[in-house]
């Protein structure tokens, strides 16, 4: 016996004509306007390694920073755990 499920989500969307005429402009032939979005969403997210070493940083500010997220790890986890025991 074979079985195929296939579950598919359509949403609509509005955009102005000028919006749609851009969009037509860099979409490929054989792209769907799934694909270009998904595309161009893509392309804006930047490889964070392209920015290692651009900030200099003091071992006072390295120290002041690593305390800061010490800090709100520690006040986020008792949140977390006020939150978990409260039963909500």
């Amino acid at each position: 016996m074979f079985s195929l499920n296939i579950i598919v989500t359509f949403k609509t969307i509005t955009i102005k004509k000028g919006v749609f005429t851009n969009l037509l402009k860099v979409k490929q032939k054989s792209e769907s306007f799934s694909d270009l979005f998904a595309r161009l969403l893509k392309d804006k997210r930047p490889d964070l390694q392209e920015f290692y070493g651009a900030w200099e940083v003091s071992k006072a500010e390295e120290k002041k920073v690593h305390e800061g997220l010490k800090k709100f790890r520690r006040e986020f986890e008792e949140s977390f755990r006020r939150h978990e025991s409260s039963g909500q």
